[in-house]
């Protein structure tokens, strides 16, 4: 399976949201449920992916 595809969509879905929040100035109005769903997506999705690995090592989490 290719996880490419899917580490560049969840870095995006993060850049997305912080864009969102703090350039549009809606920070200081972020409730914090909204935070929490955000952050267990996140949480989520990257334990997902990498349980597709064969070691915790084979996935390179820099940001390009």
């Amino acid at each position: 399976m290719e996880l490419k595809k899917y580490k560049v969509l969840l870095f995006e879905k993060i850049k997305t949201q912080i864009t969102d929040w703090f350039e549009n100035n809606l920070s200081e109005n972020i409730k914090k449920e909204e935070v929490y769903r955000f952050l267990h997506s996140i949480k989520g999705t990257a334990g997902a992916l990498l349980e597709h690995c064969s070691s915790p090592g084979s996935i390179s989490w820099q940001i390009i």
